[in-house]
């Protein structure tokens, strides 16, 4: 961009702004200086009060608002989309990127409480009877129940061990809440 503009013949004022094209210039500005050698050409904007060089003008127009609007809402969004495909949360479900993270992190808070709180209790009932230690947590009972179910109908295992090595040896597919807590319970019996 130069440091000139051709002089205009009146208001209103219009300068080339770089990505805009002709902008006009707010009547609070004042009216055009002319070069001191080439008068037909600005050099800035004059008023009383003030004096603005033309690369001040074009600073202050790049920065006022125009039909950008909806480009800048747009932005928004996109940031915004941006910030919850990145949310660690995000990784771990299913849905297209315009879903919410916090939607998506719900989930894996509640998972996160109900392991955290099955470790706990297996962490305390450690050397302790499978089955009390079932009875001290109903989180650890449907884990247990659901094991039990997914491994076959009617099957039943006494010990969680043989439960969880049937489980991995591919009769049944295991959900990994429930082998998490079946691992958690089994170090605990260990």
């Amino acid at each position: 961009m130069t440091d000139t503009e051709k002089m205009p013949e009146g208001p209103p004022y219009f300068i080339e702004i770089e990505g805009r094209g002709a902008v006009q210039v707010p009547e609070e500005f004042g009216r055009p200086v002319p070069h001191a050698v080439r008068t037909t050409e600005i050099v800035g904007f004059w008023t009383p009060e003030r004096f603005r060089s033309l690369a001040v003008v074009e600073e202050i127009l790049k920065g006022l608002p125009y039909q950008q609007d909806d480009q800048a809402e747009d932005l928004n969004r996109q940031m915004e989309k941006q910030r919850a495909q990145q949310h660690p949360a995000a990784r771990h479900s299913a849905g297209g990127p315009d879903k919410k993270a916090s939607r998506r992190g719900t989930y894996r808070i509640r998972y996160n409480r109900t392991t955290n709180h099955i470790d706990g209790i297996a962490e305390r009932t450690k050397g302790t009877d499978l089955d009390y230690a079932f009875s001290a947590c109903p989180a650890i009972s449907r884990a247990t129940t659901s094991i039990s179910v997914s491994l076959a109908v009617g099957e039943e295992f006494d010990d969680l061990g043989e439960a969880l090595q049937a489980a991995r040896t591919g009769r049944r597919k295991l959900c990994k809440a429930c082998e998490k807590a079946a691992v958690a319970v089994l170090s605990a019996a260990d």
